[in-house]
């Protein structure tokens, strides 16, 4: 029996299921993508969460076939995968951000049974769990500080701010099962992308002032906010490309690949001036919809709109949409000229998929 010791990675999202196998390069000590495939979640407009739990099964079966297929992956029990790491965002994620103030937390943080007993404590709910507590800030006699600088210091007064996510139990074991059905794999963790990506932008960009992060799918979109040295909102909005592609095929009474044509010649500026104009309509008015969801969040939690906003997305068009959008002020999209200096591809179909969840995977493991 042999043990495949390199890493499976599967990106669930509303749209599509991304999977990738990966290995750590300890010469260059960083991980490397070797095999990277994605599935489109095929959804009708008005779907069920039935259907989308039975589409998105498809998919999660179509990736694992490539895996064994075109990397030549034994299905059997003759082979264990050693273990495989799920990323997950909205709908199959609920998020909870929360500050805590305490002189008890600070072995708390040193110390990682403190953490397990904690998490522990919090998993009461028999039909949601959480996957990952994630530590966004933590204030120490009122100064911003990280977790190495508390030991050996003096600490009068500390805060410490987290972000929850939660996944129903159901789905927890739907995907469990998903991916088992095709492989021997010894442990599946499952994780919520958000923070991921919260701490990739600080690893990367290092931002000094307040900032918006947001993760894009076609569907929807994960938007969160850092303010006063923590994360102060975190909501789910209907924003993606495909609420703009559906309103075009209901206005011009069109099919989806004329749609994205039309949208294409759009941003190409290569459209009629009365088709122009129809589209200009179509993405002022979703914008708008976004922003009143958007401030009505803000006005309970006391919020503002920072002047940075960092996004990754899942397609060109959708930076396109954003940017005309006007909701938010400077955009910066982390893209994969960035993410090569954290990660080597292997693959040509290269994006800016599953390198940061790789990236955090072996970067944990160090």
């Amino acid at each position: 029996m042999s043990i495949i010791k390199k890493k499976f990675i599967f990106n669930i999202s509303p749209t599509r299921v991304v999977g990738g196998i990966t290995y750590f390069d300890k010469k260059k000590q960083i991980p490397v993508i070797d095999y990277l495939t994605q599935e489109k979640i095929n959804l009708k407009k008005d779907f069920s969460l039935k259907d989308f739990r039975k589409e998105t099964l498809k998919s999660i079966d179509k990736v694992c076939k490539k895996f064994i297929t075109e990397e030549k992956i034994i299905s059997s029990g003759n082979v264990i995968i050693e273990n495989a790491e799920v990323f997950l965002m909205s709908p199959w994620v609920e998020y909870n951000n929360y500050s805590l103030k305490d002189e008890s937390l600070t072995p708390f943080l040193l110390d990682g049974k403190y953490l397990d007993n904690f998490l522990l404590k919090k998993n009461v709910n028999n039909k949601k769990e959480i996957i990952s507590s994630d530590i966004t800030s933590i204030k120490a006699n009122e100064y911003n500080v990280d977790i190495l600088d508390l030991e050996n210091k003096k600490i009068q007064k500390i805060e410490v701010s987290f972000l929850d996510s939660f996944v129903l139990n159901f789905d927890k074991h739907f995907i469990d099962g998903a991916i088992r059905n095709h492989f021997s794999i010894l442990d599946i963790k499952l994780n919520s992308f958000l923070p991921v990506l919260f701490n990739q932008i600080r690893k990367i960009y290092d931002p000094k002032d307040d900032f918006v992060f947001l993760d894009i799918s076609s569907e929807i979109t994960d938007f969160g906010i850092f303010s006063d040295g923590k994360i102060t909102s975190i909501m789910t909005v209907p924003f993606g490309i495909n609420k703009i592609i559906n309103e075009i095929i209901d206005k011009k009474n069109i099919d989806e690949y004329e749609a994205k044509s039309l949208l294409n010649l759009y941003f190409s500026n290569d459209l009629n001036n009365f088709d122009k104009k129809i589209i200009k309509s179509i993405i002022e008015k979703k914008s708008s919809l976004v922003k009143e969801e958007i401030d009505k969040i803000l006005t309970l939690t006391d919020n503002k709109i920072p002047l940075n906003t960092f996004c990754v997305s899942s397609s060109r068009e959708t930076n396109k949409i954003l940017k005309e959008s006007n909701i938010f002020k400077n955009i910066y999209f982390i893209d994969t000229n960035l993410l090569e200096n954290f990660v080597e591809f292997k693959t040509m179909d290269n994006d800016n998929f599953m390198a940061m969840e790789a990236e955090f995977v072996y970067n944990n493991l160090k």
